[in-house]
């Protein structure tokens, strides 16, 4: 009895597991075929058919930055622009057109600051019919860093390194962060205006 019921527990906890694997969750929630693109989740739909839409953008990042832009790659099958993705060390390089940039966690570095300024780079330059694909996923917050103007990167890590020793939680984290951001708390998403921007997290 007691193999049986370590073998289901296992089972249940592998099946867990499976069902929040970044990749899967993506290639669940993003669709293309001949007509056009469509994201589904949380109860709501967007169908963009390919008429309307010149370009595809993919930005984002986080711990499961590469098997989700991966994923996403794999859907859209060669639709890809240009990307930029904050990815964990050890990761970075290149996939097709998305620059995949290792950055660190907890405590955003240089290569943080990189990510976010070649996200806005991306943004910047899209238009009206453009789709600008948002991929964020645990640990995006740090990973991505663009001090606003007046605070430099020094002040922003000692801010975050206090808060780390103070035992602060990530709601407390989430709050200030995007108030040092120039990309947090719908930032980027106003960088990319006035393409349509659609976010996976």
């Amino acid at each position: 009895m007691k193999g049986t019921a370590k073998s289901l527990l296992t089972n249940l906890f592998l099946t867990a597991v499976a069902s929040v694997e970044p990749a899967r969750l993506v290639r669940g929630a993003l669709h293309r075929d001949e007509e056009g693109i469509s994201l589904s989740g949380g109860g709501a739909s967007s169908i963009l058919s390919w008429s309307s839409v010149e370009r595809i953008f993919l930005v984002g990042g986080g711990k499961a930055g590469r098997p989700m832009v991966q994923a996403a790659v794999s859907v859209l099958e060669g639709k890809v622009s240009a990307g930029a993705i904050a990815v964990p060390k050890g990761e970075g390089g290149s996939l097709h057109s998305v620059r995949l940039i290792e950055t660190g966690h907890p405590l955003p570095d240089d290569g943080s600051r990189k990510a976010a300024q070649a996200m806005l780079d991306v943004v910047s330059g899209a238009g009206e019919n453009d789709l600008v694909i948002a991929l964020i996923s645990g640990g995006g917050s740090a990973m991505i860093s663009a001090p606003p103007e007046g605070v430099s990167p020094s002040d922003k890590e000692t801010v975050f390194r206090l808060m780390l020793q103070s035992g602060a939680d990530i709601a407390e984290f989430n709050t200030v962060r995007k108030h040092l951001s120039r990309v947090k708390g719908g930032l980027l998403a106003r960088a990319a205006h006035p393409a349509r921007v659609w976010a996976l997290m």
